[in-house]
């Protein structure tokens, strides 16, 4: 038998992949991403969440050619713009590490958890990106 001191409750995980946060140029789609921040707002009166972005590589695609050199310049621009969606909403975001590992090895995996319980606590959200 296994005992939760605290009632588990799920998390939602809310992934957005490149194709719906961006226009057909590359551009962050703000309407889109207002909506989304919006939503994630009400969502977040109930739950816990980490949001999961795979469009880091996308954003940047007009003028880095290399993918792996594009996602990595990627990622500061969707946490940048992230904080400047969600903000407005009273929601904090950010970029938390969050790799294969953490989920293999219990210490790691303990450590991540405490970090995401400090993230929410303080009332911001682990923003993850799906290639790291």
């Amino acid at each position: 038998m296994v005992y939760y001191p605290i009632p588990m409750h799920p998390i939602p995980i809310i992934k957005f992949e490149t194709a719906s946060i961006t226009d057909s140029p590359g551009n962050l789609a703000e309407e889109i991403i207002t909506g989304v921040a919006s939503q994630v707002a009400l969502l977040i009166q109930k739950f816990r969440a980490v949001l999961v972005l795979s469009g880091a590589a996308g954003v940047v695609k007009n003028w880095v050619a290399n993918y792996k050199a594009a996602a990595a310049t990627g990622n500061p621009v969707l946490i940048s713009n992230g904080s400047k969606y969600f903000q407005p909403f009273g929601i904090e975001v950010t970029q938390s590490p969050c790799e294969r590992g953490h989920f293999a090895n219990r210490s790691q995996f303990l450590q991540l958890k405490e970090t995401f319980e400090t993230l929410w606590k303080s009332g911001a959200i682990p923003i993850e990106n799906e290639n790291d």
